[in-house]
């Protein structure tokens, strides 16, 4: 039997219809159409970002931070940084110093005269009056507590000066004060807030003991 060679048929099929030319006649016209863009794209560099030349935009600047509602405000630049802090309430003073201007008040305000007596050392002086018995002191204080209703009043804390810082902060001692041993010894002035209102004690250091020697509100 005679058969045909595999060339022959292999011809016959790749063999062009009407069909397949005109869909390469398509092809090749959609390719020849991309070429000159790619080359355009290519020569300007549009397809490769922004051009190195040009500068790229400035960030935005950060947004202020606002203060922690917990942190302390920073002092004004105006303000005068070497202005000294107020006076720390009995910081400096001697420990039992301290215990005893805190039981002194107590005991004023609780209508207590008792403990206001052995607190105190004579000649005491009551405002400007000059005590010279435990008795007649007992006595005075008695008065003074029934006048001024120390059951309404209440203690908002207190400072101990000596009597330069005192006068430094407060001037000179009124004239009716000026019978007060305020330079004899080691004395401190308690100043205390009964109230809104000024009250100073005179302190005075007798061994190991810090007696009362002087009252005035």
């Amino acid at each position: 039997m005679y058969r045909r060679p595999f060339t022959f048929a292999m011809s016959s099929a790749v063999r062009s219809t009407p069909r397949t030319a005109a869909i390469a006649v398509l092809l090749m016209g959609a390719m020849a159409l991309a070429q000159p863009a790619a080359e355009a794209d290519a020569g300007t560099g549009t397809g490769a970002g922004p051009d190195a030349g040009t500068p790229p935009p400035s960030p935005p600047p950060p947004p202020k931070a606002k203060p922690d509602a917990g942190s302390a405000p920073k002092p004004d630049a105006g303000t005068d940084a070497g202005t000294p802090p107020p006076h720390a309430p009995h910081g400096t003073a001697p420990a039992a110093l301290n215990e005893k201007a805190r039981a002194f008040f107590a005991a004023l305000l609780a209508g207590e005269p008792g403990p206001l007596v052995q607190q105190a050392e004579l000649p005491f002086f009551l405002e400007d009056k000059r005590i010279t018995s435990a008795e007649q002191l007992k006595s005075e204080w008695l008065n003074q507590l029934r006048s001024k209703r120390t059951d309404l009043l209440s203690l908002k804390g207190f400072v101990i000066l000596t009597p330069a810082e005192m006068e430094q902060r407060f001037g000179k001692p009124p004239p009716r004060l000026s019978s007060w041993p305020i330079s004899s010894g080691k004395t401190y002035l308690v100043v205390a807030d009964v109230s809104g209102r000024a009250a100073v004690a005179l302190y005075h250091q007798a061994g190991d003991e810090w007696r009362i020697v002087a009252y005035h509100d």
